[in-house]
């Protein structure tokens, strides 16, 4: 490897100690090689040679920086490697042993600190570098009977004690010592990419185990596995993170906690997580709000036709950390919603009746929106009107399943827009492009979807709500809808390709009664949830059976799955 001179910054700090030490000379001469060797300044130096007319000089400049950066080369891994590899072939062998040898002392030395830092979880790796290089600049002065590295640096300092000669000798240390750094870090990285393999397979056993089971086996044992999942998800979490434990919300003391050796820690809220996590269990509540524990028309007695008296919508069904995750009715009441739910009638009104401003879609309209296409518009305002419209989507249900499903576009309130606007956090998770999307294009809607996300029950989330309303009635920025309209054929493709029997795993109520699907997609719990009302079949959809709507969707950790899933009513 070259020495310091050529390094911007190093090059300086080096000439300041030769000042500072007597030797003038020594730092002039470190700022000439400086001026020849460092790429770029180098260039300069050339310019103002040949501007004076030296081109002998100005030829002997690019000659140095030339060789700075052969040297710089011939150092990194692989590529003096292959660098010697050609320099043999073509006949340049003394080239060609420089180069090899030169990639092979910084392996050694990334090695090193590799394996130290596997071993010692880090502290080892710098020196572990610094004798890495120091042994292979023994065994390499021994064999060439020539001081080499490290050795040659020490004797310049025995024959000729300065200031730029330790400068030299401590640099060539420090530098090994950096090296070794890096190569901990990066056998830091394999090993947790190794060891986070390991645990997520562990977890996802641990998961398919417990939904399988649940229904069947004891409660002790399925909570003691929930416990376990949960435990492999924070170990995978602190390695992700690099030992950091992070921030989740507990709903039972509803606080921000960090998970410990020894437990939980409280700490202050973080800003933008101010909502539920999905790994917590919510607390009970003091009974059912009139009206909404399923005793609503169409949902009990003997399957009597449905009224659309009260519009359902997605934050009647949600997810908050003020509400319980699921209701207390009796085990007896919560078959008898589910039974009703099955064999349910579907009602003469249509999917459209409770949301008048609402479309189906024909085919053409359906493969465009699939390939998140445009109809060609007259004018700026059709682009708008079409962005904004309400169009329903058929999400198709499992075979097994009596129902099918729809959710809608650009409503807040319901469907695709409205899951997206509770929980784009979740989602950003799943769909990396929608965290990308959030970023560069949503960015002037970050704090109204914050509020709603972060609201801890469905009247503050309402409340949020209308100001993101009222934000899409008035917009005319077709770029922004456009990117919202976007983001929902994301989420409904998502959730096309994971509404899957494979994936099913049953039915559970919330906290209001109301039914939620559940589906595993990864190490996580998709919740659907879907209307009371039973709608006619659609057959322009595709699918000849009854509609359910989807109200919203979120995610929950397996372990919450013990206190909400009742049994899979379609198996």
């Amino acid at each position: 490897m070259p020495g310091c001179d050529w390094i911007p910054g190093i090059a300086q700090i080096k000439s300041t100690v030769q000042l500072l030490t007597g030797d003038a000379e020594g730092a002039a001469r470190t700022q000439q090689n400086f001026i020849r060797e460092c790429p770029v300044v180098s260039q300069v130096t050339s310019v103002v040679q040949l501007a004076s007319g030296d081109k002998k000089g100005a030829a002997e400049t690019q000659k140095r920086c030339l060789g700075t950066i052969n040297n710089v080369a011939n150092g990194l891994p692989v590529v003096g490697h292959v660098k010697g590899v050609i320099h043999h072939a073509v006949g340049d062998h003394e080239g060609g042993n420089q180069a090899l040898n030169a990639a092979t002392r910084t392996t050694v030395v990334l090695g090193a600190g590799a394996a130290a830092a596997v071993a010692t979880g880090g502290l080892a790796a710098i020196p572990a570098g610094i004798a890495a290089g120091s042994t292979y600049d023994t065994v390499d002065s021994v064999i060439s009977d020539k001081p080499k590295g490290i050795i040659s640096a020490i004797r310049n300092v025995k024959d000729n004690p300065n200031g730029g000669t330790f400068f030299d000798a401590g640099i060539a240390i420090v530098g090994d010592g950096m090296t070794g750094y890096a190569g901990g870090n990066i056998g830091t990285k394999i090993a947790n990419n190794v060891k986070v393999g390991q645990l997520e397979a562990a977890q996802a056993s641990k998961v398919e185990q417990l939904t399988n089971g649940l229904g069947e086996m004891p409660s002790g044992d399925a909570i003691k596995l929930g416990n376990e999942i949960t435990s492999l998800g924070n170990e995978i979490n602190a390695i992700k993170n690099q030992g950091v434990p992070q921030h989740f919300y507990d709903v039972k003391t509803k606080q921000h906690v960090i998970e410990t050796s020894g437990g939980q820690v409280n700490v202050a809220p973080v800003p933008g997580l101010e909502r539920p996590g999905t790994t917590a269990e919510r607390p009970g509540s003091s009974g059912e709000r009139p009206g909404t524990s399923g005793e609503r028309p169409g949902t009990s007695g003997e399957r009597p036709q449905q009224t659309t008296e009260v519009i359902e919508d997605g934050f009647d069904c949600d997810l908050y950390a003020d509400e319980p995750l699921t209701c207390n009715l009796s085990p007896a009441r919560k078959d008898e919603i589910l039974r009703n739910y099955k064999d349910q009638i579907p009602q003469q009104n249509p999917i459209t009746t409770q949301h008048p401003n609402s479309r189906l879609p024909t085919q053409t309209e359906l493969n465009r929106i699939k390939q998140d296409r445009q109809p060609p518009q007259n004018t700026a305002s059709d682009s708008i009107a079409e962005l904004q419209l309400q169009r329903w989507l058929p999400l198709q249900m499992p075979q097994q399943f009596r129902n099918t499903s729809a959710g809608l576009l650009n409503d807040t309130q319901h469907g695709f827009l409205h899951t997206f606007a509770r929980h784009w956090d979740q989602w950003s998770q799943f769909i990396p492009e929608i965290n990308s999307l959030m970023q560069r294009e949503l960015s002037i809607l970050q704090p109204v979807l914050r509020r709603i996300q972060s609201a801890r029950n469905a009247t503050v989330a309402r409340d949020a709500n209308r100001e993101l309303s009222r934000l899409l009635a008035s917009c005319t920025d077709g770029s922004l809808l456009a990117t919202l309209r976007r983001v929902q054929i994301l989420i409904w493709k998502y959730m096309q390709d994971r509404v899957v029997s494979a994936n099913y795993i049953g039915e559970g109520l919330n906290g209001r009664g109301q039914v939620q699907v559940y589906f595993r997609v990864g190490n996580q719990i998709m919740v659907v949830c879907v209307s009371r009302e039973l709608y006619p079949a659609v057959p322009a959809m595709g699918d000849g059976r009854p509609i359910r709507t989807v109200t919203t969707v979120f995610f929950i950790d397996p372990a919450s799955l013990v206190n909400v899933l009742i049994r899979a009513v379609w198996n």
